[in-house]
């Protein structure tokens, strides 16, 4: 009687013989089980705001650099003109006429970056090509897979210009007789039948 028991939801899901469906009608679940996917989103959403704030600070920079004002370039980023200014202070960028130079350095920086990542990234797919040979044929796969894609948009291309409209109403034996012949031939041939 003076001992009070705090059950866990799975113990009185077991004690009860609740199933999927009413566990999902009364909203009762066992703990943690949403847990780890709503944390799992979560950093995802973070992640992907970080990746937008950080395009945005690199637009900041960049319009700074070619000599914005701070309104102007709030007004065309989607920001405050104090956000702004937080953010050229936070990247060092204090007085206009010497923030111009750092701002351009800054962004020199960042392309270095930018380009020392992908060097890497070949290199590591070059290795992993070499090491493994099966690795190695699926990049062979994806290459001529990215050809013949290439190969598609070109033909399509083609296609989608203003086709002759002659060669879209002939038949079968007419689509050969051009095939084997000449297509001037045809086109006189044709112009006498009409």
């Amino acid at each position: 009687m003076r001992k009070k028991y705090r059950y866990r939801n799975e113990t009185i899901i077991g004690y009860l013989g609740i199933d999927d469906e009413e566990q999902k009608a009364l909203g009762f679940y066992p703990a943690n089980v949403h847990y780890y996917e709503e944390r799992q989103k979560a950093r995802e959403r973070g992640q992907k705001r970080r990746k937008m704030k950080e395009k945005r600070d690199i637009k900041i920079i960049e319009l700074f650099a070619k000599g914005v004002l701070q309104e102007k370039i709030a007004e065309l980023v989607g920001c405050a003109q104090s956000t702004v200014s937080k953010i050229l202070k936070a990247a060092g960028i204090t007085k206009k006429k010497t923030g111009i130079k750092k701002a351009v350095t800054i962004l020199c920086q960042k392309a270095k970056k930018k380009c020392k990542k992908e060097v890497r990234s070949e290199e590591k797919l070059k290795r992993l090509a070499a090491e493994d040979p099966e690795f190695a044929k699926t990049m062979e796969r994806l290459a001529e897979l990215k050809e013949s894609r290439k190969k598609y948009e070109r033909t399509k291309a083609e296609f989608t210009q203003e086709p002759d409209q002659e060669f879209l109403l002939m038949g079968e034996e007419e689509f050969q007789y051009v095939i084997q012949n000449n297509c001037e031939e045809y086109n006189h041939s044709h112009a006498t039948k009409l």
